[in-house]
């Protein structure tokens, strides 16, 4: 995409802009918050004092801009393709509260605004700006958790091995155990958006099965966050012919089964749960895990 290097900017101006608000007592409650939800899933993966408090601080910061940057983008796109309203981020995912306690600044908000009108071409843009904004994240920490997320291309290559046929969104599950940023069930759902066009299906029932059987897990909020965002851009061409009033763009299609949970934790909970898909797709993380943080290990 062009002018990415305008995007990193950006994001370089809002990081400092989190930063310089990070001393209200709205940001110190929200990091407590992150923090004691955070700590419990990802116990079982670190080693070696990875996760202090510093580093975690420093990349609260960080998500904080990136998901701003992605979240006022997003919202402008939708204004200028005229799909619809989409400002209910910040109220319909619970994850999102660790991050909503920061307001962007009018002169933020403007240079992203002016960004997206010289940026008009929505596909992709997401992408650009996850790609962007990893940059900024803490690397010691995503290292320690295995954090490294499928390229595109990659993910592409997978779904196709999968053999998924877009047509059976209707009625079975699928889901990324280990979703990242969302790049594998992206490629999915793209491949089922091509199909809605080419196959003439029904908008309302695309959405519901999107809704109903779209699934994938992770342990930052971050990442599920991210994802649902990806899933939300890639399946925008529905929501643009689809009849959705004045109802909030995120309320219509929120990809609900997204979600921050380790599928791994409990054995009883990982068996019973995957029982129920037909697809399962993944790229997971790469690291030592011991035998006692992990039950069903042995």
């Amino acid at each position: 995409m062009q002018n990415i290097y305008r995007l990193r900017e950006i994001l370089s101006i809002m990081a400092e802009d989190v930063a310089s608000q990070s001393n209200a007592l709205a940001a110190s409650k929200a990091f407590d918050d992150y923090s004691q939800s955070l700590n419990p899933l990802v116990k079982p993966y670190l080693r070696n004092g990875f996760f202090n408090e510093q580093k975690a601080l420093e990349r609260f910061y960080s998500e904080t801009a990136m998901l701003h940057l992605a979240a006022i983008a997003i919202s402008e796109w939708c204004k200028i393709l005229r799909i619809g309203k989409a400002e209910g981020f910040w109220s319909i995912y619970p994850e999102a509260r660790f991050f909503s306690w920061y307001k962007a600044s009018t002169t933020i908000q403007d240079a992203i605004q002016q960004w997206v009108a010289n940026h008009s071409g929505i596909e992709g843009a997401l992408q650009a700006i996850t790609l962007v904004a990893e940059d900024s994240l803490a690397g010691l920490r995503r290292r320690a958790l295995g954090e490294f997320f499928t390229p595109p291309e990659i993910a592409d290559h997978l779904v196709e091995l999968l053999a998924y046929d877009p047509l059976t969104i209707f009625d079975r599950k699928l889901v990324d155990p280990t979703c990242g940023s969302g790049n594998l069930l992206t490629a999915l759902v793209k491949q089922v958006i091509l199909t809605v066009h080419s196959a003439s299906l029904e908008l309302d029932a695309v959405i519901t099965g999107l809704n109903q059987n779209v699934y994938g897990f992770d342990i930052q909020p971050i990442a599920v966050l991210l994802t649902r965002l990806q899933l939300f851009v890639t399946a925008l061409p529905i929501l643009a012919n689809a009849k959705t009033s004045n109802t909030d763009l995120y309320e219509v299609l929120s990809f609900p089964n997204v979600k921050l949970l380790d599928p791994l934790s409990a054995y009883a909970a990982y068996s019973n749960l995957f029982a129920i898909f037909d697809f399962v797709v993944g790229n997971p993380p790469f690291l030592k895990v011991r035998k006692d943080d992990l039950p069903f290990i042995g």
